[in-house]
């Protein structure tokens, strides 16, 4: 898993915020209300609405200020996730990080790959060889 160092350098700050107890469901931790859990088995969450660096957010129960802007459908970190590890959404693999990320941390191609289809950017650009 990542080191507790690295979390601290990438200027991540966490503090818990706590479990919330619902008596049909026990205890639930709390997510800021503009990202999405699809599964529960998803190791990330999915942003609903645009989110600049530098806001706090509530992940997993814990605030955790984001280091990047979050965009509409893009995903941050549910944990720490080890590179080489399977990015689960929906409940299935949907690629592998190429790095480790750290809770919270913004999850897309920049530290993310696809196991099944290239991984396109947006500077490439159809019919152009590279």
């Amino acid at each position: 898993m990542v080191a507790a160092g690295v979390f601290m350098a990438l200027g991540l700050t966490r503090r818990p915020v706590g479990d919330v107890n619902l008596s049909c469901m026990g205890k639930v931790k709390m997510n800021d209300n503009r990202f999405v859990l699809l599964n529960d088995k998803d190791n990330i969450l999915v942003c609903c609405s645009h989110i600049l660096a530098g806001e706090n957010v509530s992940l997993e129960g814990e605030v955790v200020t984001l280091e990047a802007e979050i965009n509409v459908g893009h995903k941050v970190a549910r944990r720490d996730i080890s590179k080489a590890e399977k990015i689960i959404r929906y409940g299935a693999p949907i690629g592998s990080a190429t790095v480790d990320i750290s809770f919270g941390q913004h999850v897309h191609l920049h530290n993310m790959k696809s196991d099944y289809i290239p991984s396109h950017t947006r500077d490439r650009k159809v019919g152009v060889a590279k």
